[in-house]
């Protein structure tokens, strides 16, 4: 006789399974015990998980809302904290820090020294993305790496 409804038929057998498993009167105690742990163990984990990733949520949301404020301000910023930027931003982007010399005059950038003709576009790109520059004076002498 053909079965009509061969998943229905799977899924009772499996719940079957499943109860002799847990109520087994020799080990059920046991397994239902484990299992019990286990929910408690991951729903700990699963609200940990859910707090950490809502912190980060939230912390992502404020530096997206600081960074449109400061767009939409244009605020100017004081030059000896626009040199420290542009050295720090600097520094992540050439191989030579100690061969440039950078200054800054109301929020006009002034780089010069000796850069490997590879890094000069990065580096200008680098600098033109930091808050406060209004303007990039390239003295720059570009040499061979």
């Amino acid at each position: 006789m053909p079965v009509k409804n061969p998943i229905a038929t799977i899924s009772a057998g499996l719940i079957g399974a499943g109860l002799m498993y847990l109520l087994d009167p020799v080990m059920g105690p046991r397994r239902r015990g484990t299992l019990r742990d286990k929910l408690i163990h991951f729903s700990r984990v699963g609200k940990r998980a859910t707090n950490n990733t809502a912190r980060d949520l939230g912390n992502r949301i404020h530096g997206v809302v600081a960074e449109a404020r400061h767009i939409l301000n244009r605020e100017s910023v004081n030059d000896d904290i626009l040199v420290e930027r542009v050295r720090s931003r600097v520094g992540r982007v050439v191989s030579h820090l100690g061969s440039l010399e950078i200054s800054v005059n109301s929020g006009r950038v002034t780089l010069s020294g000796s850069i490997p003709d590879e890094e000069h576009d990065r580096l200008l790109r680098a600098v033109r993305e930091i808050r406060g520059v209004n303007e990039i004076q390239d003295r720059l002498q570009r040499r061979a790496a």
